[in-house]
């Protein structure tokens, strides 16, 4: 079962890595067009004379390098993650990622420019790799860099999981007609039917049972989406709340549409008149 769970959650992190690659591609080549476009314009406001293709080239390098790097850091990370649990002994391995990043980056930018440009743009190129000065201007970009690319994995994968979670919650809904609701630090199993208010506090949702009422952290579209997908007859009467339509037993109208609805636990909700005609007519 757990090596299951596990193998789920590997191939999701390889689905958000994938679409992760799609979006550092598509930055990567908006990042390209911007500063070589840049650094042309400001190449010709020196020299008239100069060659276009050196700043493209130049650019292009390290777009490229950074573009083959990247699944580099999904590895790193695999074996690293970044959360609050695991920031204390993952940072040292990131630290020492970044380093070798900086080091490939630049080793193959170097490299690659010393190669293509007295080809393509017949320019020699005359960066000193082993000058402190060059590496670290070289190192400090790439830390933002290593980082935004972190960021951008971290974020997908973690979008991806959660895609999981809530696949997880409305299958649970529709087979064992239950709910899965996360209060506090515990996740509570309730049983739908059991539902017989539901209202919106902030960031969260109080349920009421009739026995008790939990505070659960989601939205009210959201639970209202879990209780259609358990099948029972929940049905919202204000923007705010929704209520089991066989536990009312009292609707009192208030004047301009509006009405008060009582439940079966004594429970006095709201009624809008925007929601007014899904309300039973025989209460």
């Amino acid at each position: 079962m757990n090596q299951t769970i596990s193998n789920i959650e590997t191939a999701a992190d390889q689905r958000a890595d994938q679409r992760t690659l799609w979006i550092i591609g598509a930055m990567l080549i908006v990042s390209l067009l911007i500063q070589a476009s840049t650094a042309h314009t400001e190449l010709l406001r020196i020299n008239a004379a100069a060659d276009w293709r050196e700043p493209w080239i130049k650019e292009a390098t390290s777009h490229i390098v950074i573009f083959l790097l990247a699944p580099l850091i999904a590895r790193i990370l695999d074996r690293a993650p970044v959360s609050i649990q695991t920031w204390r002994w993952s940072a040292p391995i990131h630290l020492g990622g970044v380093i070798a990043f900086s080091l490939a980056h630049v080793t193959a930018m170097y490299a690659a420019r010393k190669i293509l440009l007295p080809v393509l743009a017949g320019a020699p190129y005359d960066f000193n790799l082993l000058t402190p000065e060059n590496f670290f201007y070289e190192f400090q970009k790439d830390i933002f860099t290593y980082a935004l690319l972190v960021f951008g994995f971290v974020t997908n994968r973690s979008l991806e999981q959660r895609r999981l979670e809530l696949e997880a919650v409305r299958k649970t809904a529709r087979g064992d007609k239950k709910l899965t609701l996360k209060s506090g630090g515990s996740t509570i199993m309730l049983d739908a039917a059991n539902v017989i208010w539901a209202k919106a506090a902030g960031n969260y949702v109080e349920v009421g049972t009739g026995s008790k009422v939990f505070l659960a952290r989601m939205t009210l579209s959201g639970l209202e989406r879990l209780l259609a997908e358990a099948g029972n007859d929940h049905i919202r009467v204000h923007r705010s709340h929704l209520v089991r339509r066989d536990k009312i037993v009292l609707i009192k109208p208030t004047g301009e549409g509006d009405v008060t609805i009582e439940m079966n636990d004594g429970a006095i909700l709201p009624g809008s008149r925007r929601y007014r005609n899904q309300l039973p007519q025989n209460v």
